[in-house]
């Protein structure tokens, strides 16, 4: 969960999902250690930043595969996503 403010000003829970597709180097090493940190940096100054630490309580590969095909053809320019 990762929490941010609504626009009525209140703080919100969210959960935060990423692509996890079986056999790939992320999925093989949240399955391996369950401990996560995500950061966020201010782009205009480096020295702004935020981590947030904490633990995966679920994996699904449901649609990554797909979902990842689609970011290959918006960012890479191919059909498909053939990196494991």
């Amino acid at each position: 969960m990762a929490t941010d403010n609504t626009n009525m000003g209140g703080p919100r829970k969210r959960q935060v999902k990423s692509n996890t597709v079986e056999g790939r180097l992320k999925q093989k090493n949240i399955s391996r250690d369950d401990m996560i940190a995500i950061s966020v940096t201010d782009q205009n100054n480096p020295y702004h930043m935020v981590t947030v630490r904490g633990r995966v309580v679920e994996q699904t590969t449901g649609g990554a595969d797909k979902h990842i095909d689609k970011l290959a053809k918006k960012f890479l320019g191919v059909d498909t996503s053939t990196s494991t």
